[in-house]
């Protein structure tokens, strides 16, 4: 599933997690950005020196100056609040993590000084970068509302071990780290372990039988010669996962699976009894390379394509 909720990028929202073309660049940005300013500046006639365009990293730093976090109308109205997170969401692609990361922390810690402010906020966050329903989801973005909430927060015995597990989960997988290891059995009956495979490129695949958004992902990828070339070419393993236990429910399953992917089944349950893998939901797709590095995390079928070419 994708979140269908809107403001006015429901329709272009789903790109922003990983490209943003500079035109919706602008155009977001002029959307409703609370410190946006739209008069020109005069420019003197003896220069002809042209100001130095603002990059990204300028616009999240000063994103939020002007805005009132006191403001009940803007919590209230989604036009206002909601629509100014989606913007300033909208902006990450553009720059560092560490940047949004800086900016996402100063940003909480303006809203803290209101407490309904903060609690909104918050909720926002986890609305539109961890819920699996959300096109724009992104762990690396998350990652320092988690950071602040533990930090900056009062958090009850409960809410903190709560927010520290889901932290520390958070961190698992990411880009650049190596995939968790787990092993799996075959449909030949063979065993076998995903630090075992020796293909340039790896994707991770896990799969739910019944699952309606698994089995579209099933048939687009199934049908790309790019992606079949590269399996036949021992270029890339394609490993299907079962991961949620109920071998005869996955037996069940395996004629729906292509024949050029190893169909795996989790016998052990490592990936969720162990916690190796935040599955929010299915499917949920890796990109790995040939040290099992992460190179995507939880990717959209297209982006996966495209980084395949």
């Amino acid at each position: 599933m994708r979140m269908k909720g809107g403001l006015c990028l429901k329709v272009s929202f789903r790109c922003l997690r990983y490209v943003c073309g500079i035109g919706l660049f602008f155009s977001l940005l002029a959307c409703s950005s609370p410190s946006s300013n739209s008069q020109q500046q005069p420019v003197s006639d003896s220069s002809t020196i042209s100001p130095k365009p603002q990059t990204a990293a300028d616009v999240l730093s000063a994103y939020w100056k002007g805005y009132d976090f006191h403001d009940s109308t803007n919590i209230n109205t989604p036009e206002k609040g909601e629509q100014s997170l989606v913007n300033f969401i909208s902006l990450f692609p553009q720059t560092t993590p560490d940047i949004v990361s800086a900016a996402i922390k100063t940003m909480l810690a303006e809203a803290k000084e209101d407490p309904k402010a903060y609690a909104f906020f918050l909720t926002q966050y986890e609305k539109y970068l961890y819920d699996p329903n959300s096109p724009v989801r992104n762990d690396i973005y998350y990652e320092p509302v988690l950071e602040f909430k533990l930090d900056s927060t009062k958090l009850t015995a409960t809410e903190k071990t709560k927010t520290e597990t889901l932290l520390a989960l958070l961190r698992k997988n990411m880009p650049g780290s190596t995939a968790a290891d787990f092993s799996y059995v075959l449909s030949t009956g063979q065993s076998g372990s995903l630090a075992t495979l020796t293909s340039p490129v790896t994707v991770l695949f896990f799969y739910e039988p019944g699952c309606s958004h698994c089995e579209e992902a099933i048939e687009q990828l199934r049908n790309q010669p790019a992606l079949n070339s590269h399996i036949a070419n021992k270029q890339l393993t394609f490993l299907a996962v079962y991961p949620f236990g109920g071998q005869d429910i996955w037996k069940e399953y395996q004629a729906k699976i292509p024949s050029n992917w190893l169909n795996a089944f989790d016998e052990k349950e490592e990936v969720l009894k162990k916690g190796k893998y935040d599955l929010k939901a299915t499917p949920t797709i890796f990109l790995l390379d040939e040290q099992k590095k992460v190179i995507l995390k939880d990717a959209d079928v297209r982006v996966l394509l495209e980084y395949l070419g």
